[in-house]
């Protein structure tokens, strides 16, 4: 089993471990760059030694003088960095020749001539060869790193004379002396850290204690104490931190509880007291709940019954316009069969073998006849709801449904809807379906995008009549001029097998016609189509008259 630490051990550990990452970070990152420092200090005192040695030779005229030349190598062991010099060479160049004039070597041997290297002809031990100068090639480096032995620099400077070189200063420095100082220097910053780690161990624990620990340990007591039933406990607050405020609404809570269970007491004896009536009143109510209950179940099946009948007279509906489409797509082929069966049967009269067949032709025309009359009249739709509609509101809420698969479609709409447009007299759902109906045509018309674009105004036709007219119109494929005409015929359709029967706008015409209106399709190839809705404007007094003149006429 896992061992549980609580949540002092918690916080101090993960406060310890983040001072940790941070100081121990600071203390890598310190060090990092006090060698990168340190390095780069020593190798520019290097530089700048080897180069001053030259600029002395130079000018005391040593090259001519090995004698104080030697003196002048020796000194440099006075120095405060040249302690770390190990080796100093100087030649003489007498043409391509190189001549050693005094050297500090004890084995006899000699550094290399940095400065007639290449890249690619370091000895071996050697590498890094730098120029330090790119401009005036005065000072060459390499790093030696030998097997056995500290890390060193070899530094060559030219001894020059304007622009004619006389010599060079070959000199070698150890690089790694003050590295044990920094090593030093970061295991006392190591133990620093723990020391400060340590320290810090100790006055989280007493802090922690003295805050949270002695105030949670009072509160926890008083818990305990309550938990046995002890409600008139208290816990103690020792300041106004969050700990302080979790005491002080315990004891709210506490009082509070008392209080209510004081009151509780109270009303268990009036319940008592209850008891016997509210249980003569379950009864009578129970009673009444099944009587509610039988009731409840008479309805039920009533509306079941009636859901039925409205989803069958949905679906005749819908087949009342197949049916009434269908009855025109069969009535026309089967008049010609009827007539030509009269001609022929004219044409025979006398021969009563081809007038028995065509009596037989002519009662199967007629059952076909009667069967699309009978299915006519048992799908007959059924009579719309009419009442007053805002039709720009009707716009709007159909535009609301289309709107996903119009952005889907990259379609952008467009609405200029006249204000103060008079009502219509109609049925708000046909409507509607007249509005989806041609929307979703323009989308079919523009797959890759496009503009709609619905307008909507009053048209004055005379002082007493007015008409409200809907306006369309897309961007899409536009329809051919020969299939402009026979758009609202039923079954007819431009669009290929499965997107749709040839029924929507001969719908929609049927619709709008039986609203007294009329709808106008307009189109070029190419430069889209437009729907125009025209229905007449809705007033109270004209249509309640037709309204009374119906009555009366019926």
């Amino acid at each position: 089993m896992a061992k549980r630490f609580n949540l002092q051990t918690k916080i101090i550990l993960i406060t310890l471990a983040a001072a940790a990452v941070v100081l121990i970070s600071v203390s890598l990152i310190d060090s990092y760059w006090a060698y990168q420092l340190a390095d780069e200090n020593r190798y520019d005192r290097y530089i700048a030694l080897t180069q001053s040695l030259a600029r002395r030779i130079r000018d005391g005229n040593y090259l001519e003088h090995p004698a104080e030349l030697a003196q002048e190598l020796r000194s440099v062991k006075d120095y405060p960095l040249g302690k770390s010099v190990t080796q100093i060479d100087v030649f003489v160049h007498n043409g391509p020749e190189s001549k050693l004039v005094a050297s500090t070597s004890t084995d006899g041997k000699l550094l290399p001539e940095v400065d007639e290297l290449t890249p690619d002809k370091v000895p071996a031990g050697y590498s890094e060869f730098y120029i330090v100068n790119p401009d005036t090639k005065d000072v060459y480096t390499l790093e030696h790193n030998p097997p056995n032995g500290p890390q060193s620099w070899v530094f060559s400077a030219q001894i020059r004379n304007g622009d004619q070189v006389l010599g060079c200063v070959n000199l070698m420095g150890i690089r790694d002396l003050e590295y044990q100082y920094l090593s030093d220097l970061q295991l006392k910053t190591v133990l620093l850290i723990f020391a400060t780690i340590a320290a810090l161990l100790v006055i989280l624990s007493v802090l922690f204690w003295w805050f949270f620990r002695r105030p949670m340990h009072e509160l926890i007591g008083a818990m305990a104490q309550a938990e046995t039933g002890n409600l008139a406990v208290q816990a103690n607050v020792f300041s106004e931190d969050e700990i302080g405020t979790l005491a002080s609404n315990f004891n709210r809570m506490l009082t509070k509880i008392r209080y209510a269970n004081d009151e509780n007491q109270a009303l268990l004896h009036q319940i008592k007291d209850f008891n016997e009536v509210l249980s003569q009143k379950v009864l009578q109510a129970t009673t009444e709940l099944a009587e509610k209950n039988r009731e409840l179940r008479h309805v039920n099946q009533l509306l079941f019954e009636t859901q039925r009948t409205l989803a069958t007279s949905e679906r005749q509906a819908l087949a009342g316009q197949m049916a009434a489409s269908l009855a025109h797509e069969i009535g026309t082929p089967l008049n010609a069969i009827s007539g030509h069966v009269q001609l022929i049967s004219k044409t025979h009269a006398r021969d009563e073998k081809t007038l028995r067949r065509l009596k037989i032709i002519a009662s199967q025309i007629d059952q076909i006849t009667a069967t699309v009359k009978n299915l006519l009249m048992a799908t007959r739709q059924a009579r719309m709801s009419m009442r007053p509609v805002e039709v720009n509101e009707l716009v709007l809420e159909t535009l609301a449904l289309t709107e996903p698969v119009l952005n889907a479609r990259g379609i952008i709409v467009k609405t200029d809807l006249g204000e103060k447009l008079p009502q219509v007299f109609g049925d708000a759902d046909r409507l509607r379906q007249v509005l989806l109906n041609l929307i979703n045509n323009s989308i079919d018309a523009m797959p890759h995008g496009g503009r709609l674009m619905i307008h909507s105004f009053t048209e004055i036709q005379d002082e007493n009549s007015s008409q409200v007219v809907i306006e369309i119109r897309d961007t899409g494929c536009g329809i051919d001029s020969e299939d402009i005409d026979r758009i609202f015929e039923p079954m007819f359709t431009t669009k290929r097998i499965g997107e749709g029967v040839g029924l929507g706008l001969a719908i929609c015409r049927e619709t709008v016609e039986e609203h007294d209106g009329r709808i106008i399709a307009r189109s070029e190839p190419s430069n889209g189509a437009v729907f125009i809705i025209q229905l007449p404007a809705y007033q109270a007094e004209s249509r309640e008259e037709k309204l009374v003149s119906g009555v009366v006429s019926n």
